[in-house]
């Protein structure tokens, strides 16, 4: 349980750090934001057009597409390595 406290430590020290690395540069903070911004919406309009005729695909309603989607989206730059 120690070792799982120490690790859990160590990573949301690490994690608390990624704000602040990109509040550093207010620039790209913008231009990020802006990027991603426009990434969901492409990416909207395209699952929008894949599932046009109606259905499901792959098991999935276009709702549950989407929202699987953004959250990828959303998550991204957390797990990004640049």
């Amino acid at each position: 349980m120690n070792r799982l406290r120490h690790l859990f430590n160590v990573y949301g020290a690490v994690l608390a750090t990624v704000p602040k690395f990109y509040a550093a540069y207010r620039a790209w903070v913008w231009a990020e934001f802006v990027l991603q911004i426009m990434a969901m919406v492409v990416l909207y309009f395209f699952w929008q057009a894949v599932y046009a005729s109606g259905g499901t695909l792959g098991g999935l309603t276009f709702q549950q597409t989407i929202n699987y989607v953004m959250i990828a989206q959303l998550l991204m730059p957390l797990i990004d390595n640049n």
